[in-house]
């Protein structure tokens, strides 16, 4: 299980441009999660792409999930919740 008090567990936005055939070529922002192991540093264990198109959006909700110690187990959740409120 991963420590989430001594920092192995943490939340990022990540930027990333994706392309849509109706849309064309377009940026956006993905939230990762990420576990830290000693042998191997971080290690992606889910991302989920495409979340918005905000930077500042997509740094609050890595921020509040970090703060807020998400277990990585309502990683999805928490940002289908986001999305669905927009």
């Amino acid at each position: 299980m991963y420590d989430r008090e001594n920092g192995k567990i943490r939340y990022r936005a990540y930027e990333e441009y994706l392309t849509h055939p109706q849309l064309g070529r377009y940026r956006c922002f993905a939230i990762l999660c990420e576990t830290f192991s000693p042998d191997h540093g971080w290690q992606l264990q889910q991302s989920i792409s495409d979340v918005t198109d905000s930077a500042r959006a997509a740094a609050d909700l890595a921020a509040l999930m970090q703060q807020g110690s998400l277990e990585p187990c309502h990683f999805a959740e928490v940002v289908e919740d986001y999305i669905n409120s927009l």
